[in-house]
């Protein structure tokens, strides 16, 4: 995801969404089931999805912000103090064929 979006859009580009990206995972460590995240029980116990949309306005790279952010984060809290990653995933696909049966 940060490779293409240096490839495609330039170093700027890759600097603006590795921040949002770190402000998704920031935002749901303070908060799991923050506004914005969605149970996902078709994916498995306790998998939820999180569209990095609700970041943007938190996460600016030198004032800048990510526009149109397009990537989910399907994520499981394990205990209050860590939260599982599953997949960043990008919003045209369909979650149940690009996550692992029963989240992993």
């Amino acid at each position: 995801m940060l490779k293409r979006s240096r490839e495609r859009l330039g170093v700027s580009a890759e600097v603006r969404y590795r921040g949002l990206l770190k402000q998704g995972l920031r935002d749901l460590a303070a908060d799991p089931e923050r506004p914005g995240s969605a149970e996902r029980s078709e994916l498995g116990r306790g998998v939820r999805s999180y569209h990095l949309w609700f970041s943007r306005e938190r996460a600016r790279a030198g004032g800048e912000t990510v526009r149109g952010p397009r990537h989910f984060l399907i994520y499981r809290v394990r205990n209050a103090a860590t939260l599982d990653v599953i997949r960043v995933l990008h919003d045209s696909r369909e979650l149940r064929l690009h996550v692992p049966g029963d989240a992993g």
